[in-house]
């Protein structure tokens, strides 16, 4: 009996062992499965709902800073009352009536100093007559009448440059926008890393321009927003961030740059009977290149958002794998971002590089941040080595100073 009941317990085993093999394992299996899949992509819904949220974030800053970018640069008119027209905000600092009173007073004050150093300048040549005679009466003259037609002809010539500057600048800013006149960076950089995720080409073209990413619920019924590629949109929504910012400060700078050189010109203008005019030269140049240094960035900055989504948005087949060409197009963003930044003082230094190398040094916000982001590198990268390189630094020290002792007792020093 016990054998019985050994082979019937051994059966109903090999029999319940076969039922789940090829019943119950299945079933489980793909339940498992099923309760997998639906996990990774409920995660995968909300860390792209998350993601994308931040990123809309991000792309208002971007929009918000755009709109500041366009005032400063004079691409955007104000509107000031009691006037009929709309102008930029240099020509508004320039019809303050402080500003021009103040103008008129410094001009007053170098008209005095113009006759006190056409005095000294004919006195001086006269002094030379009997020598070399480098700067004749004659000269001294001719510079003299220079200056009193360039007191009356400052004004007007910084005026006309400043209405020449604001028209090209409109002229630049509209023949280079690629669809129409809504379309902003932050539309670019949408489409650029949403571009794959647009369920139609229409749904494509209607996100490029007019800031449709702000709703958000819109974005999630249009796009499949899993096809997003998030790692290029921060990536270049940060460093665009960081671009327009430095490039508002840049405009900032250059305003209140035009205005310091407009204010003090009747200075350079007085002195121009005692060296034939070379420090206005000198204004003048630097005056020009501060005006023209507007057109770089402007120029460069619709350049980039024009190439940009041609780049990156999946129409170029690189022959890579999917990583290589993530990396790509992360490239193309950053060297572009960094590219737009220096294009500032392009055009400058192959007008006048004197000026532009003055130009650069005078860059202190732009000098601090990358100073700090380089010097913040070469010290991680240095510390390893710190450690090692201490004992050598010592002994090279000491043997430094036992080479100078030994030069002081040659020299008696």
């Amino acid at each position: 009996m016990e054998f019985v009941g050994l082979s019937f317990t051994s059966l109903l085993q090999d029999i319940l062992g076969a039922v789940f093999d090829s019943v119950l394992a299945p079933v489980i299996r793909d339940v498992a499965n099923v309760l997998i899949n639906a996990t990774g992509a409920l995660i995968n819904e909300i860390l792209s709902n998350f993601l994308l949220q931040i990123w809309v974030i991000f792309l208002k800053l971007i929009y918000f800073l755009e709109c500041i970018f366009n005032v400063f640069s004079g691409i955007s008119p104000v509107h000031v009352q009691n006037l009929s027209e709309n102008i930029t905000l240099l020509e508004y600092f320039f019809r303050i009536e402080p500003v021009q009173k103040a103008f008129l007073v410094i001009t007053a004050v170098a008209v005095v100093l113009s006759f006190l150093t056409t005095l000294i300048a004919v006195m001086r040549s006269m002094s030379d007559m009997t020598f070399e005679n480098k700067s004749p009466i004659s000269s001294v003259l001719r510079q003299a009448a220079k200056a009193a037609v360039s007191f009356m002809l400052i004004p007007i010539t910084c005026l006309f440059m400043l209405q020449m500057v604001t028209q090209i600048t409109v002229v630049i800013n509209s023949s280079m926008v690629a669809q129409s006149a809504s379309t902003s960076m932050s539309d670019v950089l949408f489409i650029s890393a949403a571009g794959q995720g647009a369920k139609s080409d229409s749904i494509r073209e209607e996100y490029s321009a007019g800031q449709k990413y702000e709703d958000v619920e819109a974005v999630k019924e249009d796009f499949n927003i899993e096809k997003f590629d998030y790692i290029l949109a921060y990536a270049s929504s940060i460093l665009v961030a960081i671009l327009m910012l430095c490039s508002i400060l840049q405009f900032i700078q250059r305003i209140l740059m035009i205005l310091l050189l407009y204010m003090v010109s009747p200075f350079f203008v007085a002195y121009m009977p005692l060296d034939d005019g070379g420090k206005f030269r000198e204004w003048r140049e630097m005056f020009v290149a501060q005006m023209v240094s507007a057109f770089g960035p402007i120029i460069a900055m619709k350049l980039y958002f024009l190439l940009v989504p041609t780049l990156v948005s999946g129409q170029i087949d690189y022959n890579v794998n999917t990583y290589t060409e993530m990396c790509i197009n992360l490239f193309i963003v950053i060297g572009g971002a960094f590219a737009v930044y220096k294009s500032r003082l392009l055009l400058v230094s192959v007008m006048n590089p004197m000026a532009a190398g003055s130009m650069a040094e005078s860059g202190i916000i732009g000098s601090f941040i990358s100073g700090k982001v380089m010097g913040g590198i070469q010290s991680k990268l240095a510390g390893g080595g710190s450690s090692q390189s201490q004992q050598p630094r010592r002994a090279g020290k000491s043997g430094s100073s036992q080479y100078q002792t030994k030069s002081q007792a040659y020299t008696g020093k």
